[in-house]
């Protein structure tokens, strides 16, 4: 099938679940004999790791780094000679960003049905103020990930796994405590998002507790690099980790800094309507065991048994958590065994390729 993959902003740093999707569902797309071509925008001259063609057009504005491959989108099609197109939106739908993401779904939408191309929108994430019934009214065609409740068209969300080796975890080699997040730009914003939502805030506030129990904590984001974020997070007033026993990194080496890790926190503050992060995936992949929040967006995780859920919002619950695992190697080791196990049969980018191609395919046809 040719295929036009449709992403605004798939571009370095790699670190954000939506990007990360993209370019392994491309590849997977390439290697089952799919022709497709990634259209998207942001610097012409960035390296990605995809082996189909791209186009990339050239925005500096927020908005037209939205919109620009848009412009692009009729005549992409026409020389491609596509015969679907995979759009792949921001999932953020609320305050500001509500007309814009709603125009552009719209946009793309009938772009590719003047042509006569179905065109398949397929939502990595949807924010807590939207549900999938509303914002299928926008698009003719909504894919979403799971979604308690919707009834509609969902494709697994997958890694290209054959990138993970298997991991053989013994026992815990430490008591190393990971918080991992793909926020990069440096601004009060993302770091406040990063605190509050994410909630890294919980995991500080638990840091005398923990570490008096020997527990080290791993921040890898981004934004740490640059050194007014690392600032914030280490005189943040409600930081109580001892110096000694915190440490910050911006870039990290997947998957070298979830192995290296004995915990994964995910100590997510908000319910939202449909993410199942990256992050986490990945984790389990390497075998470390996840500790997070107690939401309904992460069900399908808590009912399978694959990680240890807390309290949500309350850093005693997630202290405990987290020490529960370190203290009884024989449950860490079940867990590690259990989530590494599942994440290579739920989430291989191959079975997000099978779903999307039937999707296409009876799409082309109809």
């Amino acid at each position: 099938m040719r295929i036009v993959i449709l992403a605004p902003e798939i571009e370095p740093p790699l670190s954000e679940g939506r990007k990360r999707f993209v370019i392994d569902l491309t590849n997977a797309l390439t290697a089952e004999g799919h022709t497709t071509l990634l259209l998207t925008s942001g610097d012409r001259t960035a390296q990605l790791p995809i082996v189909a063609p791209r186009r990339i057009v050239p925005c500096r504005h927020k908005l037209t780094r939205l919109f620009g491959p848009l412009f692009a989108l009729p005549s992409v099609c026409g020389h491609h000679e596509a015969e679907v197109v995979l759009n792949f939106p921001y999932g953020t739908f609320s305050g500001r960003h509500f007309l814009p993401a709603r125009a552009y779904m719209m946009v793309a939408d009938r772009l590719c049905s003047y042509r006569g191309i179905p065109c398949l929108t397929v939502l990595y994430s949807i924010d807590r103020h939207s549900a999938p019934e509303d914002l299928s009214r926008w698009v003719r065609r909504l894919v979403t990930g799971s979604v308690t409740g919707w009834s509609g068209p969902t494709v697994p969300l997958g890694r290209d796994i054959a990138a993970w080796p298997q991991a053989n975890r013994s026992q815990p080699t430490g008591r190393r405590v990971l918080f991992a997040a793909g926020m990069w730009q440096p601004t009060r914003d993302r770091f406040e998002h990063v605190m509050n939502v994410r909630g890294l805030v919980d995991l500080l506030r638990a840091g005398d507790q923990l570490a008096a129990s020997g527990v080290q904590l791993h921040v890898a984001v981004p934004l740490l690099s640059d050194a007014g974020c690392r600032r914030w997070l280490l005189e943040h007033p409600l930081n109580r980790w001892p110096t000694g026993t915190l440490t910050l990194a911006g870039f990290s080496e997947v998957p070298q800094v979830y192995l290296d890790a004995d915990v994964f926190a995910f100590p997510y503050a908000e319910e939202i309507t449909q993410f199942i992060p990256t992050s986490v995936i990945e984790s389990m992949l390497a075998g470390t065991p996840v500790v997070l929040s107690s939401h309904r967006f992460l069900a399908p995780l808590i009912d399978a048994k694959v990680v240890t859920p807390f309290l949500s919002g309350e850093s005693n619950s997630l202290a405990t958590a987290i020490t529960s695992l370190l203290d009884d190697p024989v449950h860490w080791l079940e867990q590690s065994m259990r989530a590494q196990e599942f994440a290579r049969n739920r989430f291989d980018i191959h079975a997000s390729v099978k779903r999307l191609i039937e999707y296409a395919t009876a799409a082309v046809a109809s």
